[in-house]
């Protein structure tokens, strides 16, 4: 049996190869990720050694003719000019309309979860818009890292994301979430100063150092004083490295792009208008050509 390993260098890909060696009956043949592979994989087991025939590749070395995704200014278009740190290669078990739902909200999510709040296992978060574009892959990315997940949406989505395994689903039409749920360890708003005002409701649900994280409004830091809490204004920037980092999770099932409507790229405008409506079950994705 042929094995290629993608996410080799992580803790779970070295614990794979060193699984797969010992049975002789598998044979690995090229083992790609994000970070030095070949280094991190010969350090894992002295045999690897002395494999000169097997190919190491990095997920963030792109070649020629590689499916890439990423970040473009003036990306309604058929062809786009991009630096080479804003791309990464293409999650193979996607195609090019899953991929393109991924870059911005994937990215900011994974900031949101990863980087600013660092959620960590049986802790409780909170997130508003929990199935939109940005909200459907930090649920996932919650979810991921095992921590509770209480999610605010529309009744319309509640199946989707009780499927990704929230089990505290708040509809916000018919439900205060501040009667439900109280103490979060994190709080993450994507919805901001909308007319049910919710940034301003959530200080009063996130635990004594706890934090609250929005990505769609300046937060108020008298309030969160008082209330002893931290409060964070978020803006993602655009990382190809982490972007190699999704593609990997993409891969390996762990991350599912929820695309909500694909539109020609004449119908620019429309999407656009839709994607400001603020009511998009997932991403919009524009299909060129």
């Amino acid at each position: 049996m042929n094995v290629s390993i993608i996410g080799g260098s992580g803790y779970a890909g070295g614990e794979l190869v060193r699984l797969l060696l010992d049975h002789p009956e598998v044979s690995i043949q090229q083992v790609t990720s994000e970070r030095n592979a070949s280094k991190f994989v010969r350090s894992v087991h002295p045999n690897l050694r002395k494999r000169s025939d097997l190919k190491f590749s990095s997920l963030t070395d792109l070649q020629p003719a590689d499916e890439v995704f990423g970040f473009a200014n003036g990306s309604y278009a058929e062809y786009a000019a991009i630096p080479r740190e804003l791309l990464a290669r293409k999650p193979l078990s996607v195609d090019f309309l899953g991929a393109a739902a991924l870059p911005t909200a994937s990215l900011a999510a994974y900031q949101l979860v990863v980087d600013v709040a660092a959620v960590a296992p049986k802790q409780h978060v909170l997130i508003h818009g929990a199935a939109g574009g940005v909200g459907s892959f930090a649920t996932q990315l919650a979810l991921g890292r095992q921590a509770m997940v209480t999610a605010t949406a529309s009744r319309a989505d509640d199946a989707y994301l009780r499927g990704l395994g929230v089990q505290n689903v708040i509809d916000y039409h018919s439900q205060r979430f501040e009667d439900l749920v109280r103490d979060v360890d994190v709080a993450i708003d994507l919805v901001g100063r909308d007319t049910r005002n919710t940034l301003a409701r959530t200080y009063q649900v996130v635990k004594r150092e706890g934090l609250l994280v929005t990505s769609v409004g300046a937060v108020d830091q008298a309030e969160a004083k008082r209330r002893h809490i931290r409060a964070v204004s978020f803006r993602m920037r655009p990382n190809g490295r982490q972007l190699a980092d999704i593609a990997d999770l993409v891969d390996r099932g762990m991350l599912k792009p929820r695309v909500a409507q694909v539109l020609s790229l004449a119908d620019a405008r429309k999407a656009q208008d839709l994607n400001q409506s603020g009511h998009a079950h997932g991403k919009i994705v524009l299909r060129v050509g």
